[in-house]
């Protein structure tokens, strides 16, 4: 560390004007023109002069606090000497230096540019918990709790049912609970959402399932890529192998099906059309058993119907509407759905 006498005089000059001495700020960079007396006669700063460098009274955000040795603070990236007595107030309360916080609003008042005065505001911090809907990790970072986008602090710390996790192992389902100060979420616990249950797929639609379940409510989920699908009589089962009608158990990990156990409810019946007509849900047959019983069945969108020669698939198939009242056949019935129809000529 070097020591110079300054002349009175002395000229300073910043990047883009002169200035006077006492805008030089510790941790300046500096060159130090001197005399043959070892006197500073010259100044160049580093950095550009402030044209609110004289200023008694400054605002802004805390963006560090320096309580060690000499004090310092940073108002916006700007450093400052700290009296360390100087006032403390957070939201009007008398407070101390050790109260302050990184990301504090505050104004601040300088006397021959050292800080004196502190006037604080607390960082908003509030708490939202939900399900994740959505999350976007490229360019800025956004999160989707319930029906509220939120800011996404790259660095926000993250945990998944207890262990300690990174954004990228969060998922769409997951229940959350997320911590924001000034409305940009910095933390957020996750937890895993696993559930079981029993219906009917009622609709079939690329990579997503309908499913109607036992208490009758109808959901929609995706389906996972490493599904695991199980259907009693079939192997190497794949979605495609999956029916409008089948009845089974769907397990759920965060909004997506990850298993399948299908367990179809398969007969054959013989017997006579005798109605024909449309419901809310579908086309609906009447048949008529040759146990004499009248038996109603909903028909599949993809059903099958081949004439005459079961044995013979690849006949042209019937059209549903070729279908009429007294015509006889064998009927393939999968959780009370038609799926196929033999007419017998």
């Amino acid at each position: 560390m070097l020591t110079f006498k300054v002349i009175d005089d002395i000229e300073v000059i910043f990047e883009n004007e002169e200035g006077d001495f006492d805008e030089i700020k510790i941790g300046d960079e500096i060159i130090v023109i001197v005399d043959n007396r070892n006197r500073a006669r010259e100044i160049y700063v580093h950095r550009e002069r402030e044209e609110n460098s004289n200023q008694d009274e400054i605002s802004g955000v805390i963006t560090d606090i320096d309580l060690v040795g000499i004090f310092h603070i940073e108002i916006d990236d700007n450093e400052y000497s700290l009296d360390e007595d100087a006032e403390v107030t957070i939201d009007g309360d008398e407070a101390d230096l050790n109260d302050l916080e990184v990301g504090m609003e505050v104004e601040v008042e300088l006397e021959d540019d050292v800080v004196v005065e502190i006037e604080a505001e607390r960082i908003e911090v509030r708490e939202v918990k939900g399900i994740i809907k959505a999350i976007d990790l490229v360019g800025n970072y956004h999160i989707k709790i319930g029906d509220k986008r939120y800011d996404l602090d790259e660095e926000a710390d993250v945990t998944i049912d207890g262990d300690e996790a990174d954004l990228n192992d969060l998922e769409v389902g997951m229940e959350a609970e997320i911590e924001l100060e000034d409305d940009v979420v910095i933390k957020i616990e996750a937890e895993n959402v696993e559930m079981t249950f029993e219906g009917k797929i009622i609709d079939i639609d690329d990579n997503e399932l309908t499913i109607k379940k036992d208490d009758d409510i109808q959901i929609t989920y995706e389906v996972s890529d490493d599904v695991e699908i199980e259907i009693e009589g079939i192997r190497n089962e794949d979605i495609d192998d999956l029916n409008i009608g089948d009845y089974g158990e769907f397990k759920v990990l965060n909004d997506l099906i990850i298993e399948i156990d299908i367990d179809n409810k398969v007969e054959e019946v013989e017997g006579t059309i005798i109605a024909i007509y449309e419901n809310t849900e579908g086309i609906v047959l009447t048949i008529e058993v040759y146990d004499d019983n009248e038996y109603q069945y909903l028909l599949s969108d993809e059903v099958k119907i081949y004439m005459d020669d079961e044995d013979d698939e690849d006949e042209e198939n019937w059209d549903v509407n070729d279908l009429a009242v007294n015509q006889e056949g064998e009927f393939v019935i999968v959780n009370n759905v038609i799926t196929k129809i033999y007419i017998e000529d």
